[in-house]
Protein backbone atom coordinates (compact mmCIF):
# COMPACT_ATOMS: atom_id res chain seq x y z
CA UNK A 1 0.00 0.00 0.00
CA UNK A 2 2.87 2.43 0.21
CA UNK A 3 4.57 1.72 -3.16
CA UNK A 4 2.26 2.59 -5.99
CA UNK A 5 2.33 1.73 -9.79
CA UNK A 6 0.23 3.21 -12.21
CA UNK A 7 -2.77 1.05 -13.12
CA UNK A 8 -2.60 -0.40 -15.98
CA UNK A 9 -6.29 -0.23 -17.23
CA UNK A 10 -6.83 -3.32 -19.28
CA UNK A 11 -5.27 -6.45 -21.06
CA UNK A 12 -3.68 -7.68 -17.60
CA UNK A 13 -5.25 -11.16 -17.92
CA UNK A 14 -3.02 -12.05 -20.90
CA UNK A 15 0.32 -11.06 -19.02
CA UNK A 16 1.26 -14.64 -17.64
CA UNK A 17 0.31 -16.60 -20.46
CA UNK A 18 2.34 -13.80 -22.48
CA UNK A 19 5.29 -14.54 -19.97
CA UNK A 20 5.19 -18.39 -20.12
CA UNK A 21 4.89 -18.21 -23.84
CA UNK A 22 7.92 -15.93 -23.63
CA UNK A 23 10.17 -18.28 -21.28
CA UNK A 24 9.02 -21.54 -23.38
CA UNK A 25 9.50 -19.77 -26.64
CA UNK A 26 6.28 -20.72 -28.10
CA UNK A 27 4.01 -19.50 -30.29
CA UNK A 28 0.93 -17.80 -29.34
CA UNK A 29 -2.69 -18.02 -31.38
CA UNK A 30 -4.01 -14.45 -30.68
CA UNK A 31 -7.30 -12.93 -31.90
CA UNK A 32 -6.69 -8.84 -31.84
CA UNK A 33 -8.58 -5.89 -32.81
CA UNK A 34 -7.21 -2.79 -33.87
CA UNK A 35 -8.49 1.03 -32.57
CA UNK A 36 -11.14 1.97 -35.19
CA UNK A 37 -10.97 -1.30 -37.33
CA UNK A 38 -14.17 -3.55 -36.81
CA UNK A 39 -13.18 -6.91 -37.55
CA UNK A 40 -10.88 -8.26 -35.14
CA UNK A 41 -8.04 -10.84 -37.16
CA UNK A 42 -6.61 -13.60 -35.91
CA UNK A 43 -2.41 -14.11 -35.71
CA UNK A 44 0.52 -16.59 -35.16
CA UNK A 45 2.53 -14.97 -32.89
CA UNK A 46 6.64 -15.73 -32.15
CA UNK A 47 6.89 -13.77 -28.78
CA UNK A 48 10.17 -11.73 -28.42
CA UNK A 49 9.32 -9.46 -25.21
CA UNK A 50 6.88 -7.16 -23.37
CA UNK A 51 7.04 -3.36 -22.45
CA UNK A 52 5.31 -0.82 -21.41
CA UNK A 53 4.67 2.43 -22.20
CA UNK A 54 2.25 4.82 -20.81
CA UNK A 55 -0.16 2.73 -19.00
CA UNK A 56 -0.18 0.07 -21.58
CA UNK A 57 1.81 -3.67 -21.55
CA UNK A 58 2.51 -4.32 -25.37
CA UNK A 59 3.35 -7.75 -26.50
CA UNK A 60 6.13 -7.55 -29.17
CA UNK A 61 6.57 -10.32 -31.46
CA UNK A 62 6.60 -11.79 -35.33
CA UNK A 63 4.10 -12.94 -37.00
CA UNK A 64 4.50 -15.73 -38.84
CA UNK A 65 5.44 -15.38 -42.54
CA UNK A 66 6.57 -11.84 -41.32
CA UNK A 67 10.27 -10.89 -41.07
CA UNK A 68 9.61 -7.74 -38.88
CA UNK A 69 8.16 -7.36 -35.33
CA UNK A 70 4.91 -6.25 -34.68
CA UNK A 71 3.44 -4.27 -31.39
CA UNK A 72 0.61 -5.47 -29.88
CA UNK A 73 -1.45 -3.83 -27.58
CA UNK A 74 -2.21 -6.16 -24.34
CA UNK A 75 -5.36 -4.82 -23.93
CA UNK A 76 -6.62 -5.14 -27.41
CA UNK A 77 -5.86 -8.73 -27.56
CA UNK A 78 -9.63 -10.50 -27.37
CA UNK A 79 -8.18 -14.26 -27.17
CA UNK A 80 -4.49 -15.94 -26.33
CA UNK A 81 -3.74 -19.46 -27.03
CA UNK A 82 -0.50 -20.98 -26.06
CA UNK A 83 0.47 -23.43 -28.88
CA UNK A 84 2.88 -26.86 -28.60
CA UNK A 85 5.15 -25.39 -31.15
CA UNK A 86 8.29 -24.06 -29.98
CA UNK A 87 10.41 -21.76 -32.65
CA UNK A 88 14.12 -20.25 -32.60
CA UNK A 89 14.38 -16.44 -31.98
CA UNK A 90 16.30 -14.37 -34.19
CA UNK A 91 19.68 -13.52 -32.61
CA UNK A 92 19.68 -10.75 -34.52
CA UNK A 93 17.06 -8.93 -32.62
CA UNK A 94 17.92 -7.26 -30.03
CA UNK A 95 14.33 -5.45 -28.36
CA UNK A 96 16.39 -3.28 -26.12
CA UNK A 97 17.43 -1.37 -29.57
CA UNK A 98 13.81 -1.98 -31.41
CA UNK A 99 12.56 1.08 -30.08
CA UNK A 100 15.91 3.28 -30.12
CA UNK A 101 14.66 5.95 -32.45
CA UNK A 102 11.07 6.47 -31.01
CA UNK A 103 9.52 7.45 -27.68
CA UNK A 104 7.32 5.24 -26.94
CA UNK A 105 6.04 1.49 -28.81
CA UNK A 106 5.16 3.50 -32.38
CA UNK A 107 8.00 2.24 -34.83
CA UNK A 108 6.47 3.99 -38.24
CA UNK A 109 8.32 3.57 -41.03
CA UNK A 110 7.02 6.27 -42.55
CA UNK A 111 9.50 8.28 -40.51
CA UNK A 112 13.10 8.84 -40.51
CA UNK A 113 15.08 8.94 -37.84
CA UNK A 114 16.19 12.57 -38.21
CA UNK A 115 17.56 15.25 -35.63
CA UNK A 116 14.96 17.68 -34.28
CA UNK A 117 15.33 20.85 -32.33
CA UNK A 118 13.80 22.32 -29.80
CA UNK A 119 13.29 24.91 -27.35
CA UNK A 120 12.11 24.43 -23.55
CA UNK A 121 11.34 27.28 -22.15
CA UNK A 122 10.52 28.69 -17.98
CA UNK A 123 10.53 25.52 -15.10
CA UNK A 124 10.08 22.59 -17.87
CA UNK A 125 13.80 22.86 -18.47
CA UNK A 126 14.62 21.52 -15.49
CA UNK A 127 12.18 18.82 -15.62
CA UNK A 128 13.03 18.02 -19.23
CA UNK A 129 16.91 18.01 -18.16
CA UNK A 130 16.00 15.72 -15.20
CA UNK A 131 13.72 13.13 -17.51
CA UNK A 132 14.86 13.72 -21.20
CA UNK A 133 12.33 13.49 -23.51
CA UNK A 134 14.47 10.92 -25.83
CA UNK A 135 17.93 9.00 -24.93
CA UNK A 136 19.27 10.62 -27.51
CA UNK A 137 18.59 14.34 -26.03
CA UNK A 138 21.64 16.71 -25.69
CA UNK A 139 21.58 20.04 -24.51
CA UNK A 140 23.30 23.13 -26.95
CA UNK A 141 22.32 26.29 -25.50
CA UNK A 142 21.29 27.02 -22.08
CA UNK A 143 20.20 31.10 -21.72
CA UNK A 144 18.51 32.66 -18.85
CA UNK A 145 15.04 32.23 -20.53
CA UNK A 146 15.61 28.85 -22.36
CA UNK A 147 17.72 25.43 -22.97
CA UNK A 148 17.76 24.33 -26.77
CA UNK A 149 18.17 20.42 -26.98
CA UNK A 150 19.08 18.27 -30.06
CA UNK A 151 17.43 14.60 -30.00
CA UNK A 152 17.85 12.60 -32.99
CA UNK A 153 14.83 10.07 -33.34
CA UNK A 154 11.73 9.45 -35.24
CA UNK A 155 9.43 12.27 -35.21
CA UNK A 156 5.63 10.06 -35.36
CA UNK A 157 2.62 10.30 -33.75
CA UNK A 158 4.03 9.85 -30.21
CA UNK A 159 6.83 12.22 -29.84
CA UNK A 160 4.11 15.37 -31.44
CA UNK A 161 1.98 14.18 -28.68
CA UNK A 162 4.25 14.38 -26.32
CA UNK A 163 5.53 18.21 -27.47
CA UNK A 164 2.06 18.82 -27.36
CA UNK A 165 1.54 17.54 -23.75
CA UNK A 166 4.45 20.23 -22.60
CA UNK A 167 2.06 22.55 -23.98
CA UNK A 168 4.05 26.49 -24.33
CA UNK A 169 7.39 25.95 -22.79
CA UNK A 170 7.96 24.06 -25.63
CA UNK A 171 8.73 24.76 -29.16
CA UNK A 172 10.32 22.84 -32.07
CA UNK A 173 12.66 24.50 -34.02
CA UNK A 174 13.44 22.14 -37.11
CA UNK A 175 12.61 21.16 -38.91
CA UNK A 176 10.21 23.10 -41.06
CA UNK A 177 7.58 20.27 -41.32
CA UNK A 178 7.42 19.54 -38.05
CA UNK A 179 7.35 22.92 -36.76
CA UNK A 180 4.60 23.35 -38.87
CA UNK A 181 2.76 20.14 -37.82
CA UNK A 182 3.03 20.91 -34.26
CA UNK A 183 1.80 24.70 -34.60
CA UNK A 184 -1.35 23.07 -37.01
CA UNK A 185 -1.62 20.68 -33.67
CA UNK A 186 -2.21 23.16 -31.54
CA UNK A 187 -4.50 25.49 -33.75
CA UNK A 188 -6.70 22.88 -34.05
CA UNK A 189 -6.71 22.16 -29.62
CA UNK A 190 -7.26 26.26 -30.02
CA UNK A 191 -10.53 25.79 -32.10
CA UNK A 192 -12.06 23.46 -29.93
CA UNK A 193 -12.00 26.21 -27.21
CA UNK A 194 -13.20 28.84 -29.58
CA UNK A 195 -16.45 27.06 -29.43
CA UNK A 196 -19.45 28.20 -27.22
CA UNK A 197 -20.74 25.24 -25.09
Amino acid sequence: KRILFEETPGGMDYMSPAIEALSKSRVIYMTYRRFNFSEAVEHTVEPYGLKQSGRRWYLVGKIQGNDSLTVFALDRIESLDISDTTFETDASINLDTFFDEVIGVNVDDDYDSIKVAIRVFGRQRAYVESLPLHKSQRLVTNTSEYSDYELILRPEYEFQREILRLGPDVEVLSPDWLREEIKWLAEETAKRYAIEK
